[in-house]
């Protein structure tokens, strides 16, 4: 299915993209074609054509402004697709129609959402709101604010919804309530619900996210239909990156490690917590919160870890190896210096020294058939100074 989205999109000519592969140093060029084989960009060295079953991500290179009014909605679609807006409505159980942070309105079947926030999380309802859309229900779940901050539960049939009230049916009796203490919306999915899968992630200038099982190309406009069967006409202008390595890759900072030990170069008296705190690996960023980055490109993302740092991945899929653009933070200048070893079911895969002098190093590492990826970040020839080593686009593909 994924020549439908490419099919889509071969007319968009003027597009200036940046190409990721799975394997290798990014692209930047103009695209030239598409097709269900082929991604060609026209390049500074000229035109290069990419198998797209070798593509990572497509972004555009001239990125739209995000757009700057603040959501008011957040709705979870079931398949995972998490979408912005300001407005929304349920009108007699059967419709949704949802005014996107563009402007636009779309409709919604309610089976198709998962749960709907309408008010912003913080550190007080984070828990309690976690808890409830992961549970086992029955039915719909109205999720109140109590006086505290707690969050509370109501389960019945959410029949009615407007800019005031939603009406709620509890017992047989419909019972209206006050939209402004409504913190969000559980919808009960009846079982054996089937979704499509995914072939291509969507972020748009709004910071919405869809997860599309087809997409085309209709004037300036992409025609998406998401897993869970929404439609929905995204402009050309609002697009920020087209993600095709859904099944093809995952990033080590998104996945958890199964165990992270750290290991002080000399001991210390302070309480070993709040170490161990300060010198966590760091997601995405590096230790002094910036993006990650070397040489001259910064990388959206990878790890920064410090020595001595052992991080352990559980591997339960088949997947053939493990890349990554690894350095010395550029921020430490010359210094640091680190010994890089990866290991596969305890067999040593590959093993470096890494100082602030050498140019960033390119890793592609042969793991088939591995289930346990251990990664170790050792001390150097200067103690633990300045060893801050990033894991730039730290992955494992199929």
């Amino acid at each position: 299915m994924l020549h439908l989205i490419l099919a889509g999109l071969v007319s968009v000519s003027a597009v200036e993209l940046e190409v990721r592969p799975l394997k290798g140093p990014a692209i930047q060029g103009t695209l030239v074609s598409l097709d269900g084989q082929q991604l060609k960009i026209a390049t500074a060295d000229g035109e290069k054509s990419l198998a797209v079953k070798e593509l990572a991500t497509a972004s555009v290179t001239a990125a739209p402004a995000p757009i700057k009014e603040k959501p008011q909605v957040w709705v979870h679609l079931t398949g995972g697709s998490v979408i912005h807006g300001t407005s929304y409505v349920l009108q007699k159980n059967k419709k949704v129609l949802l005014t996107l942070l563009s402007g636009d309105t779309i409709e919604l079947a309610p089976h198709a959402i998962h749960h709907v926030r309408f008010q912003a999380l913080d550190e007080d309802s984070q828990a309690d709101f976690d808890r409830i859309i992961n549970a086992e229900i029955s039915a719909d779940v109205v999720i109140i604010r109590r006086a505290g901050k707690a969050l509370d539960e109501l389960d019945g049939i959410v029949r009615d919804i407007n800019t005031d009230t939603v009406l709620f049916e509890f017992d047989g009796e419909k019972i209206p309530i006050d939209r402004g203490k409504v913190f969000g919306i559980r919808y009960y999915q009846p079982a054996g619900q089937k979704l499509a899968s995914p072939i291509c992630r969507i972020v748009d200038s709004t910071g919405s996210r869809w997860l599309v099982r087809s997409a085309k190309l209709a004037g300036d406009q992409l025609e998406l239909q998401t897993v869970s069967n929404v439609s929905v006409q995204l402009p050309l202008a609002q697009l920020v990156t087209m993600d095709f390595s859904s099944g093809n890759l995952v990033y080590l900072s998104d996945l958890t490690a199964t165990q992270v030990e750290w290991i002080p170069y000399l001991g210390t008296r302070l309480a070993s917590g709040r170490l161990n705190k300060l010198y966590e690996p760091r997601k995405d960023r590096s230790f002094s919160g910036q993006s990650l980055q070397l040489g001259n490109q910064t990388y959206p993302k990878g790890l920064a870890i410090h020595s001595r740092t052992t991080l352990i991945y559980r591997l339960t899929d088949a997947h053939k190896s493990f890349q990554a653009v690894a350095g010395i933070d550029p921020l430490m200048r010359d210094n640091g210096h680190v010994e890089l070893v990866i290991r596969g079911d305890e067999k040593e895969l590959f093993r470096q020294a890494i100082s602030g002098k050498d140019k960033p190093i390119l890793l592609d590492i042969n793991i088939t058939g591995v289930r346990r990826l251990s990664i170790l970040v050792d001390f150097g020839q200067q103690l633990d100074i300045a060893d801050h080593l990033h894991l730039c686009n730290a992955r494992i593909t199929k």
